[in-house]
């Protein structure tokens, strides 16, 4: 839905495996959008002891990444 530009913004706050996350985000950050941990960093692959992610923001590009990242700030999510 992002790449056909429904949506914007897709939060997941539960765990999901590498395989689940690596596809979509090479998808999205070829039309100048990403996915990133909930605290701002970038998904690291085959570097942990676990192939689970935790929680994350895909946007579609950086004016979504703005917004999503800034209610995140004001609903204390991040505390």
């Amino acid at each position: 839905m992002m790449l056909e530009g429904e949506i914007d913004i897709y939060p997941r706050f539960h765990p999901t495996s590498e395989w689940d996350t690596s596809s979509g985000q090479g998808l999205l950050e070829s039309i100048g959008g990403g996915l990133l941990t909930l605290k701002g960093k970038p998904f690291e692959y085959n570097q942990r002891d676990t192939v689970l992610n935790g929680g994350f923001i895909a946007f579609r590009d950086q004016e979504s990444k703005k917004i999503a990242f800034e209610a995140l700030a004001q609903s204390g999510v991040l505390d």
